[in-house]
Order: structure tokens, then sequence, then C-alpha cells
């Protein structure tokens, strides 16, 4: 029996990782939450802040495994560093980080945070994994979805990403904490195939019955709408950063992750469409 404390967990990928922990019967699983009150879908909520040295050391007593999953913050490798000190402190045996693709690019701020906390989690001296999945298949709800006339305003061009399901990251994750084949290892994490936004589009709009369109749009178009937004500057640019890795084709290569880890095929966008129809539906 292991037990695992998720932080991130009412995320897109923690709480994808907790729905596929709950089904194991060898784990105590514990969830990391700022307000232990809320109702959490499964697990015992365990109370937690990543600047709050009290709370973080009770959160990883007794743990075997932590998953390490910061919020979008510019204090993210800090964070890290935090609770890299808590578990090992606390004898926690090994840690699992949710990291990004193209954590190895250089010239990129963002790429720049994930590397570096990945090399606190490999200088740690516990056991480790890391996790790089490609762009998620929910941002087109959650962060770009189609506006009410149907269009997708993204400046990333013809370019091409192997969009990734979270529910595949989650059951990857699920893995690599259970299982020690993976340790010491980076795991590349992406979807059965690449698309364009463009292409993106037409399987929402097959899905849906709607129709929804790519507009690709200049960059500093895009900046001026995410100032407009008043978005912190450090993370306008990162944005405009992840735009320009799709633009560039350098999220277009698929590995086979998913298949080798979970035994099972990534799932397609076509999959994802459909059971997201009615967000994509119009309103």
């Amino acid at each position: 029996m292991k037990t695992i404390l998720v932080t991130g967990s009412t995320g897109t990928v923690g709480s994808s990782l907790v729905e596929a922990l709950a089904k194991k019967s060898d784990v105590t699983l514990r969830v990391a939450t700022r307000d232990p009150s809320k109702h959490i879908p499964a697990g015992e909520p365990v109370a937690f802040a990543w600047d709050d040295a009290q709370k973080l050391a009770a959160a990883v007593k007794g743990a075997d495994v932590v998953f390490v999953l910061t919020p979008f913050v510019d204090v993210a490798v800090e964070y890290t560093k935090n609770l890299v000190e808590a578990a090992k402190a606390s004898g926690v045996k090994k840690l699992v980080k949710l990291s990004a693709a193209g954590a190895l690019e250089e010239g990129s701020q963002l790429s720049k945070w994930h590397r570096d906390a990945e090399r606190l989690l490999e200088a740690s001296g516990l056991a480790w994994v890391t996790l790089r999945p490609n762009f998620f298949m929910s941002n087109f709800v959650h962060y770009y979805p189609p506006d009410a006339s149907g269009a997708i305003y993204l400046p990333t061009g013809e370019g091409k990403a192997a969009w990734v399901h979270p529910l595949d990251i989650g059951e990857v994750a699920a893995e690599a904490i259970l299982r020690s084949d993976y340790d010491g290892k980076a795991l590349d994490i992406t979807g059965p195939a690449a698309l364009s936004v463009a292409d993106v589009a037409a399987v929402l709009s097959e899905a849906s019955g709607r129709a929804i369109k790519h507009v690709d749009v200049p960059a500093e178009a895009a900046r001026a709408a995410m100032d407009g937004m008043h978005m912190p500057d450090w993370m306008v640019q990162g944005m405009l950063d992840l735009h320009d890795v799709i633009k560039h084709n350098r999220a277009a290569a698929t590995t086979s992750v998913v298949q080798d880890v979970t035994g099972l095929a990534p799932r397609s966008f076509a999959e994802f469409a459909r059971e997201q129809r009615a967000a994509f539906a119009a309103k």
C-alpha cells in the first residue's frame, strides 16, 4: 500500500490523476487543497499552501510519493523547491512532476523555469519521474474556445501540435507514480497525431454541428489582447512563446509513451471533441 499526495488536484491534469488513482486498490490517496472543507471527488483532503512551511510539512508527512504540480505563476521554481525540501525532510521516497514539452528548449522563460524545477527533483536524492506533456486538447475549452461566431483566434499559422487528452496524462502519471519502471526518466506525452488549429477547428465543427474556424492573427494583436486583459508581462510573453512553438512545428512530434505506459492507444482529438460536444455547440 502506497500513500500518495497529489498537489494541483483540482486542475485539468490533477483531477485526471485523482480519477485514475481512485480506481487503484493499492493506494491511500491524499489530495492537497487550500480548503479541506470543500468537497473533493476522491481521497482524503489535506490542508496545503505552497508558501506555508508548516502546511507543507504536515501535508507530506507519511507520504511515499508526491505528485508535484505547481500553479501557473512566476514563482513556480521556488514553490517546487519548497515542496522538494519538505518531502526530503519527511522521508518521501519519490517525486513525480508535471513539467511541459519543450522544457529543454532555450530562449523561453517558461521553458527555463520548467527545466530549473526539473533539476530540483534530479538533485533531490529521491526517486523521480518528470512528465512532459504536449499541449492539452482541453485548452480549446478553458483558454481559447471558439467565440460566438465560431472563430478561434490564435497566432499559430499553419503550425501543428500533437495535442494530448488530459485523461491520458493522468493515466500515465498514475503508472509513473505506482511503478519503478520510469524512475529517473522524463516522459514526453503526446496525442496520436499532429494537428494545426485549422485541423482542430474542422474536428470540432464535425462533432458539434457548428461551423468553427481558425483565424490566424499577428502576434502583436494577440499581445495587445492579453495586455487588455491586464495579464502580467511574464505571462503575456510566455503565452506568445507557446504560440510560437506551435507556429513553427516544434510540438508536432508524436511519441508512443501513452501506449507504452498504459497499454492503451492515446485518445484522439475526435474522441475529445465528442466528449465535449456541449462545450462547442452554439450557445
